[in-house]
Parts: C-alpha cells; sequence; structure tokens
C-alpha cells in the first residue's frame, strides 16, 4: 500500500519516500522564461546607469561582474515570485500560459535556478 504524499512522491508503508522522476516537457526557453527577462532586463539596465553615471572608476571586470551577479540575482527572484504566484497565474487570462501553471516544468525542476543563484548572490555582496 502506497500513499501520494506530494506531486512526484509516493509513502510506502515502509516508511520509505520513493520520487517518482517523470521526464519534463520544459524547453529551454521555459526556464528562460521563468527568470522573466523582461524584468531583468530593467533591473540590469538601471544597474549600469547607475555604474556609468557613479563618481570615479571602477575597474571593467569588476563591472561586469557586479552586473552578472545582478542579472543572476534578478532571474533567481523571478523564478521564486512564479513558484510563488504559480495558483494565481493559473487563474489569471495573461498569467495562465506561463511554464509552472501550463505544468511545462516539473515540480522539482525550477528550484535548482531559484535557490543555487539567490544564496549565491546574497553572499556575494555581503563580501563587496
Amino acid at each position: 500500500m502506497s500513499l501520494l504524499v506530494s506531486e512526484g512522491a509516493e509513502f510506502s508503508a515502509s516508511g520509505v519516500i520513493s520520487a517518482r522522476h517523470e521526464p519534463s516537457i520544459a524547453s529551454v526557453g521555459d526556464y528562460v522564461a521563468l527568470m522573466k527577462p523582461r524584468v531583468m532586463s530593467l533591473v540590469v539596465f538601471t544597474a549600469l546607469v547607475g555604474l556609468v553615471i557613479a563618481p570615479g572608476h571602477m575597474h571593467p571586470v569588476i563591472a561586469f561582474t557586479a552586473l552578472l551577479c545582478i542579472a543572476v540575482g534578478a532571474g533567481a527572484a523571478g523564478a521564486l515570485n512564479m513558484w510563488y504566484d504559480a495558483d494565481i497565474d493559473a487563474v489569471m487570462t495573461r498569467t495562465s500560459n506561463r511554464p509552472i501553471p501550463q505544468r511545462r516544468i516539473a515540480p522539482g525542476r525550477r528550484w535548482p535556478s531559484a535557490s543555487c543563484s539567490l544564496p549565491s548572490r546574497w553572499a556575494r555582496s555581503a563580501c563587496w
């Protein structure tokens, strides 16, 4: 006898939770859409303008690294936002075609981009 604990996992009578790995139907475009590239581009543009008009000189490698970290952080925040609003997005006509409400991205596959990049961005910003 087994119970369905959550989507993609089963709890058996022996107390073992086994995960079912189903193939994802997501494309690369779905993962890019998960990061909300239009919003992310506005954040990166704002950071670029701040770097350009800031007084003093910044080394180009450091400036590029800062912009890259800001882009990764903005993408991770967009992915977390899409995960958090998945139930609302499924109801709204404007957002119902996003990858998570359409179930194109399997439940466990949206966390690597958000959960790994956001803490690394926080750690990098704490060191600067």
